[in-house]
């Protein structure tokens, strides 16, 4: 027999990880006011593998509770709460990708000459960063389902 109290508590400890992994990139990512705050692409290389591997975590998890062969357990919530979450940090991996090419740009044209177009771009480039990482910052601070 299975002990579905328990059982319920290793859930609830399980979405509470995922909490704790959304709130801790949440604290990581900050929204640079300055071009002189942006992260360097070591720094957001290791953002977005952290983002790419959260969804990879979270539809393992749903692998595993898909394939769970227990008719009295009703996995079905736990199963929407960590689809939610990969969603979230789905959406947020989207918007880090699109910050993470404009820093791939800035680096590109780092010692570039000067030029009026230049500055504009570097400019537009910094605003969508700045746009990108504060979307990203409310998509991780948005609790999966539980």
């Amino acid at each position: 027999m299975t002990d579905h109290t328990g059982r319920a508590g290793l859930e609830r400890e399980g979405l509470h990880a995922v909490a704790h992994k959304f709130d801790k990139l949440h604290a990581e990512v900050s929204v640079p006011g300055t071009p002189r705050e942006l992260p360097d692409l070591a720094t957001a290389s290791k953002h977005l593998a952290t983002l790419t591997g959260l969804i990879k975590d979270l539809s393992d998890e749903v692998v595993f509770r898909v394939a769970e062969d227990d008719p009295g357990l009703d996995l079905g919530p736990v199963i929407y709460a960590y689809t939610s979450a990969a969603s979230l940090a789905e959406q947020a991996t989207e918007n880090y990708t699109e910050a993470y090419v404009q820093l791939g740009f800035l680096r590109r044209y780092a010692d570039a000459p000067e030029t009026k177009e230049l500055r504009d771009a570097r400019h537009a480039a910094f605003l969508i960063i700045q746009e990108r990482t504060e979307t990203v910052r409310d998509d991780l601070a948005t609790p999966p389902a539980d």
